[in-house]
């Protein structure tokens, strides 16, 4: 689900399923995400140019979405 250009939720249309939700920082990329009861599940920091710090990195939920908000391999994302 997106709002302001950003994705806000992942959902996969099952209501049996879990949900989480994306905290983004001022360039849209995505810094958390975490689920319904907000207990964090993946963590990102990045460097200026989208590089993952990866001592400052942790993801246990499957998530394509990181810097900038661009979805990982898409063509419109810088690599």
């Amino acid at each position: 689900m997106y709002a302001n250009s950003q994705i806000i939720a992942q959902y996969d249309g099952d209501y049996d399923n879990d949900k989480y939700f994306y905290l983004h920082d001022r360039l849209g990329s995505v810094r958390q995400v975490i689920d319904t009861a907000g207990d964090v599940n993946n963590f990102y920091s990045y460097d200026p140019f989208g590089k993952l710090f990866e001592s400052e990195t942790n993801q246990t939920v499957l998530n394509s979405f990181l810097f900038t908000g661009c979805k990982v391999l898409s063509k419109a994302c810088p690599k």
